[in-house]
C-alpha cells in the first residue's frame, strides 16, 4: 500500500513538473507573439508591468491590483482583455482568469495571432510619430481591386501605424525602423527590426522575404524563414513582429 502511494505522489509531482514547465514555454509563446521578448515573461512582476503595458499603455496600472476588491475586477478584465487581443472570445477570457495553466497552453502553443488590445491598434497608434514612405509612387487613399489583370500591387494598412492607408508597390522594397527602409517604422515600434523584411516582385509575382528579423515575419499568422523568399497573393496578410503591424495585399490595375 504504501509503495503504490508512492508511486502515485511520484506520477503527480511528475505531471505537475511537466504543466509548469509548458506553462512557462506557453507564456514565453505568448509574449513572442505580442512582438515582446519571451524570456519577459519569466520576471515576475517586470511580466506583470510589460502585460499592462501591452494592454493598457501604462505598465504601472498593475499597482491597481493592490486595491483590495477592485484588484479581482482587473485581474479578470486583463485577461479578457488578453483573450480579445488575439482575438478570442470573452468566455475564453474568463477561461484564462479561472484556469489560467490551461488556457495558456491553448493560446501560447495554438493558432492564435495576436492583433493587437484596443491601445496598441488605436491610440498608440495615434500618438506615434508619423510613418514615412520613402518612394516617389502615387500614395493617395486608393482601395485595392481583387481582379486580373493587375500589374501593380498594394499594402493596405489593417493594423498598426499605416492603419487605413494604402501602399503602392512597383519595385524591390524593405520594411523596418531604420529611415532608409521603403517603408519605415518609429524607431520604439515593438517588434519590427531596423531592417525587417524585403517586398520583391517578381515576374508578377509578389514576394516577401525576412531579413533575419528579431521577432520574425508572417504571412496569415505563420511564421516563414529568414532569408527566404516566400511568394504571397492578394488577400493575404503580411504582418512584422506580431500582428500588430500588419498590411493586407492587393493589386490595382
Amino acid at each position: 500500500m504504501e509503495e503504490a502511494m508512492t508511486a502515485v505522489s511520484g506520477v503527480i509531482s511528475l505531471f505537475s513538473l511537466v504543466l509548469c514547465v509548458a506553462t512557462l514555454v506557453a507564456m514565453w509563446k505568448i509574449y513572442a507573439k505580442m512582438g515582446r521578448p519571451g524570456w519577459v515573461s519569466l520576471i515576475p512582476l517586470y511580466n506583470s508591468y510589460v502585460l499592462f503595458e501591452e494592454l493598457t499603455g501604462n505598465g504601472w496600472n498593475m499597482l491597481l491590483l493592490l486595491i483590495p476588491f477592485y484588484n479581482i475586477y482587473l485581474a479578470v478584465k486583463i485577461q479578457i482583455d488578453l483573450a480579445h487581443a488575439f482575438g478570442q472570445s470573452t468566455v475564453f477570457g474568463w477561461g484564462l482568469a479561472l484556469l489560467m495553466p490551461i488556457f495558456q497552453l491553448i493560446l501560447g502553443f495554438g493558432s492564435a495571432v495576436y492583433r493587437g488590445s484596443a491601445y496598441s491598434t488605436g491610440q498608440k497608434a495615434a500618438s506615434r510619430v508619423p510613418p514615412t514612405v520613402n518612394n516617389t509612387d502615387d500614395q493617395r487613399q486608393i482601395p485595392p481591386t481583387f481582379a486580373e489583370p493587375m500589374h501593380t500591387f498594394l499594402l493596405q494598412g489593417a493594423a498598426g501605424s499605416y492603419q487605413g492607408r494604402y501602399l503602392q508597390l512597383q519595385s524591390d522594397m524593405s520594411m523596418g525602423r531604420a529611415s532608409d527602409n521603403g517603408i519605415s517604422f518609429p524607431a520604439n515600434t515593438p517588434g519590427v527590426s531596423s531592417h525587417h523584411c524585403m517586398l520583391r516582385v517578381y515576374n508578377g509575382t509578389l514576394y516577401v522575404e525576412d531579413l533575419n528579423s528579431s521577432y520574425g515575419t508572417y504571412i496569415n499568422g505563420a511564421r516563414i524563414q529568414a532569408n527566404q523568399p516566400v511568394p504571397v497573393k492578394p488577400g493575404d496578410r503580411i504582418s512584422l513582429g506580431s500582428a500588430r503591424e500588419t498590411f493586407l495585399i492587393g493589386r490595382r490595375s
